[in-house]
């Protein structure tokens, strides 16, 4: 087995499958990404072992596969999980969120999808303030649930791990029915005034 680098613990799992992908989740979501050699050298495991559980956290969209690694990075056909995004861009979101915090009055009714930058958004806003939130995502509802006064309506559907959010044909038909009066959202991008996302295959029902 490689040795390991000077200062760094090698983390030894007789370990199940469970708890290796739980390990290379944390390494990657703290450092951005990770190579086969450095896995191999903590887990102690083969190259192949290493491989099939990044094809298994590449499949719940945890990560995605790069030459002789893996990363949390997104790209144009890859959107990064709830957690890494929370890590990343942490002052501009805030700052993002603050601005847009600003459209919003009490009394007024808020659509949150599932980003990180809506996230900031909603905190930016008082705890205390008379609004209600509508939203499909889980750690949103938590927040507004758990340290807020805003009325919370939940969308369902099919929970999406990786984004942490209820998505699919059962989201699109819930949202249908309610009305609201500021919609905060992320986009991808901005082409001539009109913002565009990226939308997954995950994002629709399950199985289709």
């Amino acid at each position: 087995m490689p040795a390991a680098e000077p200062g760094k613990h090698v983390v030894r799992l007789t370990a199940s499958a469970v708890d290796r992908q739980s390990l290379i989740r944390d390494r990657v979501h703290s450092e951005g990404s990770v190579t086969v050699d450095q896995l191999v050298s903590v887990l102690g495991v083969s190259r192949m072992t290493v491989h099939r559980d990044l094809d298994m956290l590449e499949t719940e969209g945890v990560l995605r596969k790069v030459r002789g690694g893996a990363t949390a990075l997104r790209s144009s056909l890859f959107e990064s999980d709830f957690p890494y995004r929370l890590t990343t861009s942490v002052a501009a979101k805030e700052a993002i969120g603050r601005a847009a915090a600003r459209f919003v009055e009490g009394g007024q009714a808020v659509v949150c999808d599932e980003s990180t930058t809506t996230m900031a958004a909603l905190r930016a806003i008082d705890a205390s303030e008379a609004i209600t939130v509508i939203t499909n995502c889980f750690p949103t509802m938590q927040y507004v649930n758990e340290s807020t006064k805003h009325r919370l309506i939940s969308l369902g559907g099919d929970y999406v791990t990786s984004y942490q959010a209820f998505l699919g044909i059962i989201c699109e038909q819930a949202i249908t029915n309610v009305y609201a009066d500021v919609l905060l959202a992320s986009c991808s991008a901005v082409r001539e005034a009109a913002p565009t996302i990226r939308i997954s295959r995950s994002s629709r029902s399950s199985g289709q």
